[in-house]
């Protein structure tokens, strides 16, 4: 009898671990692997009417409608150089408007992040300010200019 029911425990033990795994194997569609997208992207050739007009007429055209567009939004403001919260920001006292907010945080632009150290600006220096509202209105400075 002990025999039997060791013997009925071994085939539901074995039962469950089987209903467990799928003998089915699954099979994934094959995508087109990254390497063999860049491979044939690198054989195909660009005609060459595409490529010269494209340097040639475009890239300068572009440019200055930027620019016309950037100072279309821009706002320029003038205060006293408070501090640096952090990389990204500036304190300043706005000192050209007659607003309760006289201490505004602005946020830098790429290229004043990357030369903020050429401005040298210390404590209670007086600037003026070249910036525009971005999606989040905050204020992202273009450009410093240090006042005497």
């Amino acid at each position: 009898m002990k025999k039997w029911m060791i013997f009925g425990i071994l085939i539901i033990v074995v039962g469950l671990f089987s209903g467990c795994f799928n003998s089915k194997p699954e099979v994934m569609e094959e995508e087109q692997v990254v390497s063999d997208v860049v491979e044939e992207e690198m054989t195909e050739e660009p005609s060459e009417e595409v490529t010269e007009e494209a340097t040639e007429d475009t890239l300068p055209e572009e440019e200055p409608a930027m620019e016309e567009e950037l100072e279309e939004d821009m706002e320029t403001t003038t205060g006293i150089y408070v501090g640096q919260i952090d990389s990204n920001s500036i304190e300043v006292e706005i000192t050209d408007i007659s607003a309760e907010d006289t201490f505004k945080a602005f946020r830098f632009s790429e290229t004043v992040k990357a030369n903020f150290g050429d401005y040298n600006l210390t404590e209670g220096d007086r600037i003026s300010i070249s910036f525009k509202l971005d999606e989040n209105n905050a204020s992202i400075i273009h450009d410093i200019e240090k006042l005497e």
